[in-house]
């Protein structure tokens, strides 16, 4: 529910005043319900609840330009109107720009096939996914790429976070695997590549869903091809030229019917 709260506030954005991620906002419960189709009265206090026990609580670790392993957190001040049924929300200014950057990357598009995700690494790793796809793929064919462990949990924020290999792939792969391939338009499966028996990198197998524009393309495809038959009966006009096929099998067999006479006679 975290995720979708910071997508709500991308979708807030209006390009005409300004492309910045808003630093706060007020959380309509009525418009977030109608964003990610939720209909629940008591939308409100799960919100509510949510925040105080969750996202209030969160932080990231990141390494910053000098090496050194920073910690913050996302929020800084809510505010609960509970009377009118709405809450405020202020984002850390120092993660303005990481705020800005994310936006960047997610266009109503993105917003549409992330809608349903649970987990900010599914969203993350959706990322990573649809970025190769769009670079490497030819014709909607699969694709496959390799990241490190190092360089994906830098990737997903948590390069001091689950040092057990186990937790990382349970809590963080498995779980944005089963997103990915149940919400969004991509299918997804991965791989542990080990360097000696330690897990090293990550290999990632990405392939489009077919949707239901591409079934409805290729009934349009029948539908053209089964009336150009339909046309050509009409016409009758044969799909080979007949008399040359024989004159070609004419041509063909007349060295052999040669050599068959002499061998008689």
């Amino acid at each position: 529910m975290e995720i979708r709260i910071v997508l709500y506030g991308i979708s807030l954005i209006n390009p005409v005043v300004s492309n910045d991620f808003p630093t706060s906002y007020v959380l309509d419960i009525k418009k977030f319900g109608l964003l990610f189709g939720i209909e629940d009265k008591r939308l409100y206090s799960e919100l509510k609840d949510i925040v105080i026990k969750k996202f209030w609580e969160r932080d990231f670790s990141f390494i910053d330009k000098k090496g050194e392993i920073t910690m913050r957190r996302w929020l800084t001040d809510i505010v609960f109107h509970d009377k009118k049924g709405y809450l405020e929300i202020f984002y850390n200014p120092r993660i303005k720009s990481l705020l800005t950057n994310l936006k960047e990357h997610f266009t109503s598009y993105y917003l549409e096939k992330t809608v349903n995700f649970k987990s900010v690494y599914s969203v993350r790793v959706y990322e990573l996914c649809i970025m190769h796809y769009k670079k490497l793929s030819k014709k909607n064919k699969s694709i496959k790429f390799r990241v490190t462990i190092v360089e994906l949990k830098g990737l997903l924020m948590l390069t001091s976070e689950y040092k057990l290999f186990f937790n990382f792939k349970n809590r963080v792969l498995e779980r944005s695997k089963v997103e990915i391939n149940k919400h969004s338009d991509l299918k997804i499966h991965y791989e542990i590549m080990k360097l000696g028996r330690t897990p090293h990198e990550i290999e990632f197998s990405v392939k489009l869903k077919k949707t239901n524009e591409h079934y409805a393309q290729k009934e349009i495809e029948l539908k053209k091809k089964d009336s150009k038959e339909k046309e050509r009966r009409l016409n009758h006009s044969p799909i080979n030229n007949p008399s040359s096929n024989i004159t070609t099998l004419g041509l063909s067999l007349a060295p052999i019917l040669k050599t068959l006479k002499k061998g008689i006679n």
